[in-house]
Formats: structure tokens, sequence, C-alpha cells
């Protein structure tokens, strides 16, 4: 999770594979990547940005 929609933007916190994650906004883009603003489903204060290439749906 990043501070930024970039590779440059300071690291957050790491999420563990199967994090639940809220988008909350639409997809940008930074370092040639998309990138979705989000915050944690179990502790909505933690937000960032997650790479678009490491996020998987659930229905």
């Amino acid at each position: 999770l990043r501070e930024t929609p970039s590779l440059d933007g300071a690291l957050i916190v790491g999420q563990p594979q199967g994090s639940l994650l809220v988008v909350t906004g639409p997809v940008v883009e930074g370092s040639s990547l998309l990138w979705y603003p989000v915050q944690s489903a179990v502790d909505p204060a933690l937000t960032g940005f997650i790479a678009a290439d490491l996020v998987g749906t659930e229905p």
C-alpha cells in the first residue's frame, strides 16, 4: 500500500495476500501502472494506493 500512485510513493504498509481492501475511487495511472485508491476493510483509516496488477476481485 503506497502513499501515492507511483512506485516512488512511500510504502505505507505491506498487505498480505488475501487482505480485503475497498476501492474508494477511479483507477489512476502512475509509473506506467494502473493504481486503485483503497482503504483497508479492517481499518478504514488505513488508505493509500495499490497497483491494479496486485488486485483480485471477490464476488
